[in-house]
């Protein structure tokens, strides 16, 4: 288990990466982070996106595609992708911290995340994190993918960026 000052690091980094992606689409966007059912709306067609911040894809060349997650004294349920497709997201985006993004589809992602762990299973791995709000203790377990074995899933962003880039 990581210790607090690493846990901490980890809430400030999704926390700069949301401020940042929505920012970065300044008045696009309709932030529902608190409703746990995505994280934003996209305000012109109503479609919504699950966003995750990963914290060392820059480096890797990797994402950490979640699995499943376990909160201390809960029932393990569905990861990232398998949430968007249960809360009517059209996207899935990854964000590295250097702000790259890469956008999916959440069904096509789950599909191919699925069958990567049929066939490297022993990528699997568990990231340890703690409530920002309750305190508890919580767990993700996910795949590290190489961003290569995802490319033919790429979308186009569908957002025009405030800085005009």
């Amino acid at each position: 288990m990581r210790d607090d000052r690493e846990f901490c690091v980890e809430l400030v980094v999704g926390d700069a990466g949301q401020a940042r992606f929505n920012a970065k689409y300044i008045g696009q966007l309709i932030d529902i982070s608190k409703e746990f059912k995505g994280d934003f709306i996209i305000k012109s067609t109503g479609e919504k996106i699950e966003l995750k911040t990963d914290m060392q894809g820059h480096r890797t060349g990797n994402l950490f595609v979640e699995l499943d997650m376990t909160t201390e004294g809960q029932k393990r349920r569905p990861g990232a992708a398998y949430q968007a497709i249960k809360h009517g997201c059209k996207y899935m985006v990854y964000q590295t911290e250097d702000g790259l993004e890469f956008w999916f589809d959440p069904t096509a992602l789950k599909n191919r995340t699925e069958l990567f762990r049929r066939t490297h299973g022993e990528l699997y791995r568990r990231v340890d994190n703690v409530d920002r709000e309750t305190g508890r203790a919580y767990w993700s377990g996910g795949l590290k993918m190489p961003k290569a074995e995802l490319t033919d899933l790429y979308l186009p962003i569908p957002l025009r960026r405030s800085d005009g880039k």
